[in-house]
């Protein structure tokens, strides 16, 4: 099968656009295509088009507001409102209550239900925002999928920690509720006033120590992850394959320790390279953060495993594609999210290879000076 050539398929759509340019749909998806070869401005005008063809268009409005996200916080967050209409099936599942959506107003002595919506990765980077709420005198109700629950067990910014039912909803008593990616358009949140103390997560002590033995002391220890979830809409650049990661496991001192979960884990015995699977013994993101407080550096595609290694503010190094997730802005190598992130990004279309090179001749640097690391 050919590689994905979006320069070709951009030409394709003009010329469709050319023959029957009233279709919304065509001026969004040439929009996605400029966004995947790196030109927004081109992109936001083709969102624009399809407006004002069809004022109402919410995937246009939807990825106008992503254009946003990459640098202008305030008005993305503001215009990210649109992720609820139900035709862009982006929230996890309905969050329908009798009780008013919580806007900003005054919340002392008020409970407030929080919810998760979309990835663990979202919830990890956006959880950071409970606390606030806790600081106006909100009392936090935060509904989890299960995979959580432990590893918030004990997070300073929630009251009552609910495990996620879709089958029978909340049964729990609150006064207003909010999705938790609506907090920082609620907070005014700018490139300037993202909380970004870390580390906000912890790793279980006991769960820590278990692994610690089993881990080792010996060696430089850096966990990776090299794909995301299959059914990820984008899953096809942000993920990578394991032998990407060949050239690491060859520096001496460097001990491997995968964290892949999925089908993924399959390359493991596909591919001629030094590392150790621990991810077949984790249950939950309370086992992979004991297994991260145990490591010295974790590398990693976009996954939820990037997010809890920055949270935990622990060395982390983001392996990110050409047309990048809004998280990680543009042309920059570091996160105002997370201090102790570091950003490597494909400066190709599709090309891991360089990116590869730049990683391994970092690692080469930290090893022979362990305090650069991060």
């Amino acid at each position: 099968m050919p590689p994905w050539q979006p320069k070709a398929a951009i030409d394709l759509v003009e010329q469709a656009i050319d023959s029957r340019g009233k279709l919304p749909k065509f001026h969004n998806t040439l929009g996605l295509l400029y966004e995947e070869i790196g030109q927004s401005e081109k992109a936001l005008k083709c969102y624009k088009i399809a407006l004002d063809i069809k004022p109402d268009y919410a995937e246009a409005l939807h990825n106008i507001a992503i254009i946003h996200l990459n640098g202008d916080l305030a008005e993305g967050f503001r215009q990210y409102q649109c992720r609820r209409e139900p035709s862009l099936g982006i929230v996890t599942y309905p969050h329908t209550y009798d009780k008013p959506r919580w806007d900003g107003r005054p919340i002392n002595g008020k409970t407030l239900l929080i919810h998760f919506e979309q990835g663990y990765g979202d919830n990890i980077q956006f959880i950071r925002y409970l606390p606030k709420l806790k600081e106006i005198g909100a009392t936090v109700l935060f509904e989890a999928r299960k995979p959580m629950l432990e590893l918030l067990r004990d997070f300073p910014g929630i009251d009552r920690l609910i495990e996620a039912r879709p089958d029978r909803g909340v049964t729990e008593d609150f006064d207003f509720h909010a999705a938790l990616m609506d907090l920082p358009a609620i907070f005014q949140t700018t490139l300037d006033t993202i909380p970004a103390s870390v580390p906000y997560i912890f790793a279980d002590k006991e769960k820590s120590e278990i692994w610690k033995e089993r881990i080792g002391q010996a060696g430089y220890k850096v966990g990776i992850v090299w794909a995301g979830k299959p059914t990820h809409g984008n899953d096809a650049n942000r993920s990578c394959k394991l032998n990407n990661f060949a050239p690491l496991a060859k520096i001496d001192g460097v001990k491997l320790f995968s964290l892949q979960k999925g089908d993924a884990v399959k390359q493991i015995g596909q591919f001629d390279i030094e590392i150790k699977n621990l991810a077949e013994n984790l249950e939950s993101f309370a086992d992979t953060a004991a297994v991260i407080e145990n490591l010295d550096l974790v590398i990693s595609v976009d996954t939820a495993v990037l997010h809890l290694a920055a949270a935990m503010g622990k060395p982390a190094w983001a392996l990110i594609p050409f047309a990048p997730d809004w998280r990680w802005l543009l042309n920059r190598s570091d996160s105002p999210w997370y201090p102790t992130l570091k950003i490597f990004r494909q400066k190709k279309y599709a090309d891991w290879k360089e990116v590869f090179q730049e990683i391994t001749q970092e690692l080469e640097k930290v090893i022979q000076k362990p305090e650069t690391q991060g």
